[in-house]
């Protein structure tokens, strides 16, 4: 969205092995200010492999055990997926706040791994070209839950996004307000809204299908 509503909010994305997705809901209390382990990025910099110290499972992907995180405010959910500090639709990313953030102006991005749980926290970083201040979260859980928390998300000349994606050229299934919208899930085989398939042999002149 611009201009970015997520101030103060934070959301649980629940992994739901039954049906391949997240049930995201609101939660609060959950930014953990015990973050102290200082990436030092700049401006459109990635951060080598960070190992999350337990094994993460990705809906539609599989699982991985370090993250590369990106000072734009987005992060490869598999290390060395990719070399890019852009954005890209082929690799799994979780999307914390993407946009062009520039902790080389002001602020900090940290990652920590302690034992219960992961995390990567953007602190007092602006856009590029401007002296605004964002400050959020993204952590990570063993059994597959993420928390996204919100302290301060401003954008004033950038588009913002937050999500996950599995990548690999994955269809963009359009845009959620998240404040609105909570509690919902998302899944990749659904069992309540399951995709189209056939149910008969494959369609041939002539022949009749069941869908």
């Amino acid at each position: 969205s611009n201009p970015m509503d997520l101030s103060g909010s934070e959301f649980l994305l629940s992994f739901n092995p039954a049906t391949g997705g997240y049930d995201v809901s609101a939660v609060t209390g959950r930014f953990d200010s015990s973050y102290a382990g200082a990436l030092g990025l700049g401006d459109d910099a990635l951060s080598g492999a960070m190992p999350l110290g337990f094994t993460f499972p990705i809906p539609g992907v599989g699982t991985t055990t370090a993250i590369d995180i990106s000072s734009n405010g987005f992060i490869w959910l598999i290390a060395g997926s990719s070399t890019s500090s852009d954005l890209s639709a082929s690799v799994a990313e979780l999307l914390s706040q993407p946009e062009r953030l520039n902790p080389s102006s002001a602020g900090e991005v940290y990652f920590d791994a302690l034992g219960t749980h992961a995390m990567a926290t953007w602190v007092g970083v602006p856009e590029y070209g401007n002296t605004n201040s964002n400050t959020f979260q993204a952590q990570f859980w063993p059994n597959g839950d993420i928390v996204m928390a919100y302290q301060n998300a401003e954008n004033q000349s950038g588009i913002a996004m937050a999500g996950f994606s599995p990548g690999g050229g994955a269809l963009d299934p359009g845009g959620i307000d998240l404040t609105g919208r909570v509690p919902f899930r998302t899944a990749g085989t659904d069992p309540t809204n399951p995709p189209l398939g056939f149910s008969s042999q494959r369609p041939l002149i002539g022949t009749s299908i069941t869908i």
